[in-house]
Order: C-alpha cells, then sequence, then structure tokens
C-alpha cells in the first residue's frame, strides 16, 4: 500500500501559450494546453547529472556568528573553536579545535547570490530573508601561522589546514566529543560513531605549490595522542613553502534533514535554465535557522520547501533560491507551476491560523484545514520574493489538489472541501457541498487586490464523495477537472460516452465554461472506468490537441483501446493512460486505452507529455503478496533501464509510453528506482528535447541506487525526498547498490 497517499493526492501544473516553463508534480496531475513554443537545446548528459546532484554545499551564517551548513542530510555548525556535526537520530559528534586561537577571526569567503529565507508566520518583523550564504568559512590564525577554511566539494565537506612557511604543523590537534566510538582503519581513515550514525574522515592528502605552479605532495597521515586527540604526522616537506594539509569529512545523504522530507513536485524553466522543486518538511535543520542554532525553539509540523538549482548547462549546477513557508501547524504542498510571466505558484493544505499571508484573497484561517496559493517572483528580492500568499476554503476541512497555469499567467487551483461554506463566485455551477466531500476549482488572478484576486468559483458534485485530482485549461478557457467518484448522482451533462455510474468508484471528467453561470457552465460532464474502482491521478493536454488521462484501476473492464501496450490487468490495481480526442463525436473520444502493471499494486503519481507526444509517468509499484504467487507478473521493464530489479517494497517506477507506436513498440521506456524499503515517485518533467526525464519523490531506503554523479549517498532519517534525471536515449550507466 502506499503509506503516504491521501484520499485526495495533488497535481500537474502546466504553462499555455508561448511560454518556455513546462511543469509537473505530486500524486495527481494536470495541464493545461500546448506547452512550450521555444527551441531549446538539451545539457550533455553529465551536465544534467549534476545539476541534480551535485550542488554544492554552502554555509549559511547564523544571527549569533556562526556558520551552519544544512544543504545535504546533516547540520554542521561552525562555532569559534570547533565544528559541529548534528547527526540524524540525535546524535552529536564535536571537533574541538585543542589548544586554538580562541580569538581567532571567523569570516565567510565568497558570498553566494542565492536567496535563503524563512517565511514563518504572519509576523513579517520575524521573517528571515537574504539569509548570507558563503562557499567557504575561514578561521585566521586558528593555530599560530595556520589558518583553517572549510569548503564543500561535490557531495563532501572538506576543510584545509593552511601551514604558513616555518610554521608548525604539530600545533594542530583534534578532540572528538560525542562519538560512541572512534577508530583508524587500515585505509588510513578515521571513522567515528554517534547514535548509530556514521561520519569518516578520509585518509588526510598534504601538499605544496611551487612557484613554478606545480604541486607536490607530501605524505601525511593522522595520528593518536594518548588523550585520544588527532594530529597530523607528516614525510618530508619544504618548510619555506606554504603546507596544506586536507581531510575529507564523509556524511553527505539524500535532499533531507532530520525529520521527514518529501519532494511532490518538479518544474524546468528553460529560459533560465532552472529546475524548481517544492515538497515539504518538518526537519528543523534544513535551510532555516530553526532548532537550537539560534536558540530559538521551532514551532509547527511541517512546512512547505521550495528551491531553485541553476546553471547544468554551463556545468556548474548551484542553488539559486531557498525558501521555507509555514505557520504553527502543519502544510503540505501538492502542485507547483512557472508562470509564462516568470512567476512561481505553490498549492497545497494548511493547519496553521498564522501561514503567512501577502495581498490576499482571504487573510483568515476559516476551518480545520484550509487550502493555499503561494506566488513568489523571483526577480525580486527579500520579503518582496513571496508576492503573494492566501487561505482558501470554508469552515471545515478544504485541501488543494492540483494547479494549472493559463497564458496570462491566471491560476486555476483544484480541490475537496466538507465546507458547507466554500467560497465560490456569482457564476458558480454549485453553492455549498451536496454531500460527503466535494470537488471544488477556482480561476484566481494573483496580481489583484484581495477579493477582486477571484475571478471564478464553483463547487461541484455528488450526494456521497467525490475527489477531484487534477485539472488542465485549453487555449479557449475552458477549465477540465477530474477525479473519481462514490456518487450515482454526480452531476451529468450534454451527449457523453459513459453516462451510467458502475457502482464501485468511477472516473469522472467535467468541462466547464467559466464565462457562463449556473449550470450553462457545464459543457460536459461524464463517468468512465469499469465496474470496480478506477481513480484518475494525472492529466494534460498533448501536443496533438489530445487530452491525457493516467491514474490506476482495479477494474478487469476498463476501456482497452488503440495500440493499448498492455490488455488485461494483471492483477489487484494497474496503472491506466487514456487519450481523448474531444473533436470527435462523443462515442469516439477515447482513441487510446491501456493498462500498465504487475501482479501487484500499481499506481501513477505524475504525467508529463514532451513535444514528441510521448507519455511520460512516474509513481511506484508494490508486489503485495503476489510475490509468492508462481503466475506473479513483475512490472514491465524495457531493455534501457536503469535498474530491472525490485529491490525493495513500494518501488518508484519512471517509464515513458508513444501511443503512436504499436502495441509491441508503444512502451519504449521503463524502470525501476529504489532501494529495499518504501521508494514512491512523485512528480516528473519530460525535456523537450527528448531524453531528459526529472523526477521527484520520497524513500525510506537506506541503499537507493546512486549513479555516477548521485547528490547523496545515504538517508537522513526518512522519509527523505530525492531528485533524479535519466537520460532515456543512452544505455545506463552501471549503478552500484
Amino acid at each position: 500500500m502506499n503509506y503516504r497517499l491521501p484520499l485526495s493526492v495533488a497535481a500537474l501544473v502546466v504553462c499555455a501559450g508561448s511560454a518556455t516553463v513546462w511543469s509537473w508534480q505530486h500524486s495527481k496531475h494536470a495541464q493545461s494546453p500546448q506547452a512550450a513554443s521555444r527551441s531549446h537545446v538539451s545539457p550533455s548528459t553529465d551536465a544534467a547529472k549534476k545539476m541534480l546532484s551535485q550542488v554544492p554545499l554552502w554555509f549559511e551564517a547564523l544571527p549569533d556568528g556562526r556558520f551552519a551548513s544544512r544543504s545535504m542530510g546533516r547540520t554542521v555548525v561552525l562555532d569559534k573553536q570547533s565544528a559541529l556535526w548534528k547527526m540524524r537520530g540525535g546524535g552529536r559528534i564535536q571537533m574541538e579545535f585543542q589548544n586554538s586561537n580562541k580569538s581567532a577571526p571567523k569570516r565567510g569567503l565568497d558570498r553566494m547570490a542565492a536567496s535563503f529565507n524563512r517565511y514563518k508566520g504572519n509576523d513579517r518583523s520575524k521573517w528571515q530573508t537574504n539569509i548570507p550564504a558563503y562557499q567557504k568559512v575561514a578561521y585566521d590564525g586558528v593555530y599560530s601561522g595556520v589558518d583553517l577554511v572549510f569548503y564543500g566539494k561535490g557531495n563532501t565537506l572538506e576543510h584545509d589546514f593552511i601551514v604558513a612557511p616555518k610554521a608548525d604543523p604539530k600545533q594542530i590537534r583534534l578532540a572528538f566529543k560525542g562519538s560512541s566510538k572512534m577508530e583508524l582503519d587500515q585505509a588510513g581513515s578515521l571513522n567515528l560513531e554517534a547514535g548509530g550514525d556514521h561520519l569518516s574522515m578520509s585518509k588526510p592528502v598534504a601538499y605544496q605549490t611551487r612557484v613554478s605552479g606545480e604541486r607536490s605532495e607530501v605524505a601525511v597521515r593522522f595520528t593518536t595522542a594518548p588523550d585520544q586527540s588527532i594530529g597530523f604526522e607528516l614525510g618530508e616537506y619544504d618548510a619555506s613553502l606554504p603546507l596544506v594539509i586536507d581531510p575529507v569529512t564523509r556524511y553527505s545523504s539524500y535532499y533531507g534533514g532530520n525529520g521527514a522530507d518529501e519532494l511532490v513536485g518538479v518544474a524546468v524553466d528553460l529560459n533560465s535554465d532552472s529546475v524548481w522543486v517544492v515538497g515539504s518538511t518538518d526537519s528543523t535543520d534544513l535551510e532555516n535557522n530553526g532548532d537550537t542554532l539560534n536558540g530559538s525553539v521551532p514551532s509547527g509540523g511541517r512546512d512547505v520547501l521550495v528551491a531553485q538549482f541553476v546553471g547544468a548547462r554551463a556545468g556548474q549546477p548551484s542553488i539559486l533560491y531557498s525558501s521555507v513557508v509555514g505557520g504553527t501547524g502543519t502544510e503540505e504542498a501538492t502542485a507547483i507551476g512557472i508562470a509564462p510571466n516568470g512567476n512561481v505558484f505553490i498549492v497545497g493544505s494548511t493547519g496553521s491560523v498564522d501561514f503567512p499571508t501577502v495581498n490576499p484573497f482571504n487573510d483568515t484561517f476559516q476551518g480545520l484545514s484550509d487550502a493555499f496559493i503561494i506566488g513568489i517572483d523571483p526577480t525580486q528580492t527579500g520579503a518582496s520574493q513571496l508576492f503573494y500568499s492566501t487561505f482558501l476554503g470554508g469552515t471545515a476541512t478544504d485541501q488543494a489538489t492540483a494547479m494549472a497555469i493559463d497564458a496570462n499567467s491566471y491560476v486555476y487551483v483544484a480541490g475537496n472541501t466538507k465546507s458547507t461554506d466554500f467560497p465560490t463566485s456569482s457564476g458558480a455551477i454549485l453553492a455549498g457541498n451536496r454531500g460527503g466531500v466535494d470537488p471544488w476549482v477556482v480561476k484566481m488572478d494573483p496580481r489583484a487586490s484581495g477579493s477582486s484576486g477571484m475571478i471564478y468559483s464553483t463547487t461541484y458534485g455528488g450526494s456521497l464523495t467525490d475527489e477531484a485530482t487534477a485539472v488542465a485549461v485549453d487555449s479557449n478557457g475552458i477549465i477540465y477537472l477530474t477525479g473519481w467518484t462514490l456518487s450515482n448522482d454526480f452531476p451529468q451533462s450534454g451527449n457523453v460516452p459513459f453516462p451510467a455510474y458502475n457502482n464501485a468508484g468511477d472516473g469522472f471528467l467535467v468541462a466547464i465554461d467559466p464565462a457562463k453561470t449556473g449550470n450553462d457552465g457545464i459543457v460536459f460532464c461524464t463517468y468512465f472506468g469499469g465496474s470496480s474502482y478506477d481513480q484518475p491521478t494525472a492529466m494534460q493536454f498533448g501536443p496533438n490537441g489530445n487530452l491525457y488521462i493516467a491514474g490506476f484501476t482495479n477494474s478487469t473492464d476498463f476501456p482497452n483501446v488503440g495500440n493499448s501496450i498492455q490488455k488485461r490487468n494483471a492483477g489487484n490495481s494497474d496503472m491506466f493512460l487514456m487519450a481523448w480526442d474531444l473533436t470527435k463525436a462523443p462515442s469516439d473520444w477515447v482513441v487510446y486505452s491501456t493498462y500498465i502493471g504487475s501482479s501487484g499494486e500499481d499506481i501513477v503519481n505524475g504525467m508529463s507529455i514532451d513535444p514528441q507526444g510521448r507519455v511520460n509517468l512516474v509513481g511506484y509499484t508494490h508486489p503485495l503478496s503476489a510475490n509468492a504467487s508462481p503466475s506473479y507478473r513483475a512490472f514491465p521493464t524495457t531493455a534501457n533501464a536503469v535498474q530491472r530489479v525490485n529491490f525493495g517494497l513500494e518501488e518508484a517506477v519512471v517509464l515513458r509510453i508513444d501511443p503512436s507506436l504499436s502495441s509491441e513498440q508503444g512502451l519504449t521506456f521503463s524502470t525501476f528506482w529504489g532501494g529495499t524499503q518504501n521508494d514512491v515517485g512523485n512528480g516528473i518533467f519530460a525535456d523537450p528535447g527528448g531524453c531528459y526525464v526529472y523526477a521527484v519523490g520520497a524513500t525510506n531506503s537506506p541503499n537507493l541506487l546512486v549513479v555516477t554523479f548521485a547528490k547523496q549517498a545515504n538517508l537522513a532519517t526518512g522519509p527523505d525526498a530525492f531528485l533524479i534525471n535519466i537520460d532515456t536515449c543512452n544505455d545506463p550507466p552501471p549503478p552500484t547498490q
């Protein structure tokens, strides 16, 4: 079972018109019409991988004068005379510079242009914006004639002792506190342990650079004193030249902190060569000043985490933006999108009465949980970057599950409500709640002020539970809403292909014209599915104008149309992919429909269609008890898969289907991605160049497959977020387990 899949999961985002931005996210996705029109040259394989896997460490300046590196799985705090590693599981290892100069000045070097912000609560005076961050931290004269510099190199933290001519390197002594075990192994590395977590300093290197520029290696190794402090034993060297001693600390992990971190959405801005990701975190040590780092106690549960990475094509990937947004309650992000004007929008749900609001439609928390919409303007600085943030909901429970963006940068948000007073516009089809949970969809203008920002809003549904999972908008402004329903009286309209409810939970597809009022706004509404449970989770228009819907089904009689790659349900729930040509007669709307799956449970959480019309899906597969059956069928993978075997329980899957090809050739790429525990893919983006696929998700596996450029090699506390890039055009590199 999906251990994180809520009743209402999220949706994809789209930018219409001539925007050069595509975006997708969490479990239920939908996109607007045609995608980017400008040409895009795909980065090289190495550059694409580096963008996601080798973003360097950085050091954030804390208010009390210390520095902290929180860009990886564990926090490192640099104090006057020590470096403190906050390990997963609560352990701490402190490396003290024994007998060092207590007055040695400490300073940040190479300040980054990146923007780091913390929008916590609705008191703007307590927001932390433009937090200074540096690539290096230097201690000048930590010992007599010895400087110390900390810096990141790939996925490791390094610190160099720079010994001036004629200075004595024997002054350097490192004492370690908090470690339950410390030993030097045969390779000369120093290994420490705290609370079951490990910290390793590999065998040091030492060198001198001569006037000619030639670098001369100097023999060096760790030595242990009777008091268990560590020093360095050096071979012969030229005392008239500076000497550099460089131990390498290996401690990096997945993109996560000391709590539960999950990425649910990814959006790529081709104009700025940047990748935006969004998720949720309850880690107090992840890119913020929480925990005891500044003496304050963190408040609230999970917060929204949004980050931007740039520089892939230049071969110098780096982080450009990172913010945490939340209040004293819990926030769950579900979707991210980039508008044609470059603004970034995020939707989700909040339980915080003090969720930060800016220029809101509603600045007051209404019920048990409210939906939220956040707008970020990357061209601004400081607090002005968060230019829009609003509550959206009634006096009961409300959730945002999906988002789309049109060519005019209007934002369409879909979700679900138990409220009888969800805010609706004067032209609404339904104002209120007909029973259980009902879907809703709104059209917002975030640049408008207050209540004028809501252009259209309606609820929809039958007498039982109905949930919206994805939304799209076409070039005529027609809104398409899909989801699932348990209602046999779900409002139908028009001549539709599937007018009857199948009694076990069906999908629905409704088209709404927001320019019309009341029931006149229903263009059509239809059920679809088989005789068992069917749930759409993602929706997007393809370049040929067809509307694609993906999801999962337990039905053995789900419609099977066209060049389907799998004719029958392989067992339990299978993925499905449908294509609808709405220009045809209603009886012929479905032009393609196929199963994809195994004998276990197979779930689609995200979809992205490239300009070639190939449909890329992400989700997970679970073998259930079917593994014990002689007739067990594994999830189908292709010869170009990165990983052909399911190593664990839930395993993330990434696949590509070309509906224009024959049944035998239609599955052009399919791979597992995971370790020995639960791994779930949530969001996906297909690069317009046709080869690269970006996917985000969450993992509990301590041994997720790592390729050459993997950013992090170990799990923090889990679940942690993962961010991967796959080149589907070339043979995969050999992974290491």
